[in-house]
């Protein structure tokens, strides 16, 4: 998250937003010349959440404008050069739990196509490619997603192909 800021003699204050890696929150800023290059660091506050942080962003935007003149002002105003400035989106923050919680969910993914549809006939065709998901403690199990999104636990032996998918490939996974 960024906000930022311009002064009538070109200088831009940047400030951006960024989660540190114990949870909290940090709010860093700095001041730009008017090509988007670095001239000096501004503040680094640590906060507890994204909305002390939010809030203290808008404390300092207020004291750049009353004491030095800078003006909020578009992101889109700052020239590429600065780009490298930037703070990631928070609301696009993936935790590390989370993403290592997609890293395992993706190697367990396989492509099935079935071979026998005995008693699920209404809910898979054959012939045709399923998502599916390995059982984590028995292997030969596999929770396929049907014709309507819900899930179903099928035996290995239903499927005429298992297949793992390009995400779990990309993991390291060569084999059903």
């Amino acid at each position: 998250m960024n906000f930022l800021s311009k002064h009538e003699s070109g200088e831009f204050y940047l400030l951006g937003v960024s989660m540190l890696a114990d949870g909290r929150y940090q709010v860093c800023g700095c001041y730009l010349w008017p090509d988007g290059s670095w001239r000096t660091h501004g503040v680094d506050i640590a906060c507890a959440t994204k909305q002390d942080a939010l809030k203290e962003c808008r404390r300092l935007l207020r004291v750049k404008k009353a004491k030095k003149g800078f003006s909020p002002t578009a992101l889109d105003e700052l020239p590429e050069k600065a780009s490298e400035h930037l703070k990631v989106d928070l609301d696009r923050y993936v935790s590390h739990e989370e993403m290592w919680a997609i890293i395992r969910k993706s190697k367990r993914e396989r492509y099935v196509e079935f071979d026998i549809l005995t008693g699920l006939g209404d809910r898979f065709d054959a012939g045709i490619e399923y998502l599916s998901y390995v059982v984590m403690d028995e292997p030969e199990l596999y929770d396929v997603m049907d014709n309507f999104g819900n899930s179903c636990r099928c035996h290995q032996s239903r499927f005429s192909r298992i297949e793992p998918t390009e995400r779990a490939i990309s993991l390291g996974v060569t084999s059903p």
